[in-house]
């Protein structure tokens, strides 16, 4: 069991590890997590903020729902060796949401 009781689900990705709730889980690897390198590119996919740390997108699925996907800014092998030991920023603000 995970956050708030639900089942999760974890998988590689885009060269990533991600953890989803069971049940979108693989909606989230098909349309998001296997696209992620190219998913601005996406049609309906818009940029709601971007700065050095972030960008938040809302991505349409094909279901016709739309989600906001985070993606952190990692800046070079000492963020990756320090997120090793660490919580990265995602992982933390998913954890508190």
């Amino acid at each position: 069991m995970g956050v708030m009781g639900a089942e999760l689900r974890e998988f590689e990705a885009s060269g990533l590890s991600w953890r989803a709730e069971a049940a979108p889980s693989e909606v989230i690897r098909r349309e998001i997590a296997d696209r992620l390198m190219s998913i601005e590119t996406i049609a309906g996919v818009a940029v709601l903020k971007r700065n050095l740390v972030r960008t938040v997108l809302r991505v349409p699925l094909v279901s016709g729902e739309r989600v906001i996907v985070k993606r952190y800014a990692v800046r070079g092998l000492r963020d990756w060796i320090k997120y090793t030991f660490v919580p990265s920023r995602a992982k933390a603000e998913w954890v508190t949401g």
